[in-house]
C-alpha cells in the first residue's frame, strides 16, 4: 500500500511546489498512519513517551481537521524543499513555533510534528525517484519557504 502511494506521489507531485499536491485519498491514509504511529512513540520535550489516556483517545487525533491538513501542507513543501536541497528546517521551526503560539498543548505540537514528518518523508522520497530538483524548481521552492517563514507572526 505504502509503495501505491509513492508511485502516485511521483506521478502526480512532479511540476508541483504548492500545498495540497499529495492526492487526497494518500493523504487520509497517511494521516491515518500518523495517529497509528503517534502513540507511545512521540515524546513530549521532556522525552517522555505521549500516551492516549483511553482508547476513545487513540482513536482521536489530537488536532483538528483543518490543523492537521495545515501541518501536512507544510510538510509537503519541507519534503520539497529537502528533495531540492533547500533548508527546510526554518519551515518546521514556524510551524511548532506557530502551534505553540496559538495555544496548542505539547501532546498537540508532537502530532503535528509527526503529520509533517510523515508529509515531508513521503514527498521527499517521491520526488528523489523522479530524478535531481532543477535549479528553477529549487528557486521557487526556495522562494515559498521563505515566504511561509515570513508570515510568521514574531
Amino acid at each position: 500500500m505504502l509503495r501505491t502511494l509513492l508511485v502516485i506521489l511521483l506521478l502526480l507531485l512532479h511540476g508541483f511546489a504548492a500545498a495540497d499536491v499529495v492526492p487526497l485519498s494518500a493523504r487520509e491514509e497517511l494521516l491515518k498512519r500518523s495517529l497509528e504511529g503517534f502513540w507511545g512513540r512521540a515524546k513530549t520535550p521532556d522525552g517522555k513517551a505521549i500516551q492516549p489516556e483511553s482508547e476513545a483517545d487513540r482513536r482521536t487525533p489530537p488536532v483538528n481537521e483543518r490543523v492537521a491538513n495545515f501541518a501536512f501542507d507544510v510538510g509537503e513543501l519541507s519534503g520539497l524543499a529537502e528533495w531540492c536541497g533547500v533548508d527546510w528546517k526554518a519551515n518546521f521551526a514556524a510551524l511548532t513555533r506557530n502551534a505553540r503560539n496559538n495555544g496548542q498543548s505539547e501532546k498537540q505540537v508532537a502530532f503535528i510534528s509527526v503529520v509533517h514528518g510523515v508529509a515531508q518523508g513521503a514527498v521527499s522520497s517521491a520526488m528523489l525517484r523522479s530524478g535531481p530538483c532543477s535549479p528553477q524548481y529549487r528557486n521557487k521552492v526556495r522562494s515559498q519557504v521563505e515566504a511561509f517563514v515570513a508570515k510568521e507572526p514574531k
